[in-house]
């Protein structure tokens, strides 16, 4: 007899008998209650199995949104305070480009720790931005990369951290923190203050991990290694280890360690810095993994491919483009930190300077200017002001100062910003903190399109 229910067959029940002679009805009738019976008890087991699994994908369906929801409203949160946190930079970043590039009276150790501070306030920038892409994919002409040394990434990052562990070892154990680097370790292209934040992130993690002190290890090696010796063969993969001996991991924390919010800190932890890690590892075309035993120590590796990936946009800023004239710059800023900082590194540069607190005085200057015969050669201005915005500011110098140029700043870190479109007249866009490398770039354009056209030499032509 089959056991069926609901258009399912789920069995059979085989009856036999010993003595000879069929079932009679009343057995037939009998076998077949039963093995309904059977089918329906079997249909509702199942049931009841698809409704937990159901259940369960349900409940981690709604997690999955959840966390979602988070990443989504901490990246927006992110790209509010944004704006803020560059203007707040902008100084910092500026005036530590001008001492650095200007001052002849620093000793060796007072410029590297100007050096740190700017590299300090860089990341920062650039932390606020990671945190903004936990929700959003970036595009690959968004990203732009150089070739970048390993061994000065990590390097500066043991700096950067020092007064963390430093202070952690007075409060129990010593931490202490080598590299061991092979003797081979070619250059990756990437972006430099992503691997240094990545690899800051993975160095506090093994300081929390070590409460009771312990030595943190950063090795740098090539994958596959060279055969015999043999320093001419091409690798294929530049491995960074951060290795620790701490608390570990058991295997349910290593799988779970890469899920946004995720932590085992407490109320200390974010459950976002192994995730960003993971984030910077992806834009560079590499992983990350976790090798770790629970009150052993944990091995977290780094692996960057050597060949540029094609989902990179290789761009290099030229430091040769010299500006040979004195250009007449106008910059407008409803910030005053932020108009002091610009103002302070192109008087600096030689040109000859003047400022404005918004648009309507911007486009009265620039009116006024270009009347008298005297035009600006480029205004440097905010996007985002009120009554009179930078994008509109740039349309009015175009149709009233058409040989002025336009260089846009913007503090904001998610919105996409095509110059392009705004007007003919804008050279480029300038984010915030501005460094100086990005200002003496773009003003090198400026330059070329000021410049006087060579006349031709004598008796050229017919």
């Amino acid at each position: 007899h089959t056991l069926s229910a609901n258009g399912e067959t789920y069995g059979a029940i085989i009856v036999a008998r010993a003595d000879v002679g069929s079932l009679g009805p009343a057995e037939v009738e009998l076998m077949n209650a039963v093995g309904a019976s059977v089918a329906q008890a079997i249909y509702g087991a199942r049931l009841v199995d698809d409704l937990r699994s159901m259940n369960v994908e349900l409940v981690e369906s709604r997690q999955q949104i959840m966390r979602q929801e988070r990443l989504k409203a901490l990246g927006q949160m992110a790209g509010g305070i944004a704006h803020d946190i560059n203007n707040a930079l902008s100084p910092v970043v500026g005036f530590s480009d001008m001492l650095l590039q200007q001052s002849t009276d620093l000793d060796d150790h007072s410029k590297k720790l100007l050096q740190l501070i700017r590299l300090g306030a860089l990341d920062i920038s650039r932390i606020v931005e990671r945190m903004r892409q936990l929700y959003r994919n970036r595009e690959a002409n968004e990203i732009e990369v150089e070739p970048v040394d390993i061994r000065q990434i990590v390097r500066e990052t043991i700096e950067l951290t020092r007064p963390r562990w430093r202070d952690r070892s007075g409060n129990g154990g010593e931490i202490r923190i080598s590299t061991d680097f092979a003797r081979v370790l070619p250059q990756i292209p990437g972006v430099d203050t992503e691997i240094r934040e990545a690899l800051t992130n993975l160095v506090l993690n093994s300081v929390d991990a070590m409460p009771d002190g312990g030595r943190i290890v950063i090795a740098g090696y090539v994958l596959p290694e060279p055969a015999n010796g043999d320093e001419a063969s091409q690798p294929e993969q530049v491995i960074i280890d951060v290795i620790d001996e701490g608390s570990g991991m058991t295997p349910e924390t290593a799988q779970r360690a890469m899920e946004p919010f995720f932590t085992t800190k407490g109320e200390g932890g974010t459950g976002l810095g192994l995730p960003m890690v993971q984030q910077v590892m992806q834009h560079h075309a590499g992983s990350v993994s976790i090798h770790a035993r629970e009150k052993i120590g944990t091995i977290v590796r780094l692996s960057f491919p050597v060949e540029a990936s094609t989902a990179y946009h290789r761009t290099r800023v030229t430091d040769d483009e010299s500006i040979a004239l004195e250009l007449k710059v106008l910059v407008v800023d409803d910030e005053p930190m932020l108009r002091m900082v610009v103002e302070e590194m192109l008087s600096a540069e030689g040109h000859l300077v003047t400022v404005a607190v918004g648009g309507p005085e911007a486009s009265e200057l620039v009116s006024q200017a270009y009347k008298s015969g005297d035009p600006f050669d480029v205004v440097v201005s905010d996007i985002e002001m009120p009554v009179l915005n930078g994008r509109m500011l740039a349309e009015f110098i175009e149709s009233e100062s058409p040989d002025t140029d336009v260089i846009l700043m913007t503090g904001w870190t998610d919105r996409q910003i095509d110059v392009e479109t705004i007007s003919t007249r804008v050279v480029g866009l300038l984010k915030k903190p501005p460094r100086l490398a990005d200002i003496t770039a773009l003003l090198a354009v400026v330059a070329r399109n000021a410049a006087p056209a060579t006349p031709p030499a004598e008796g050229a032509g017919g």
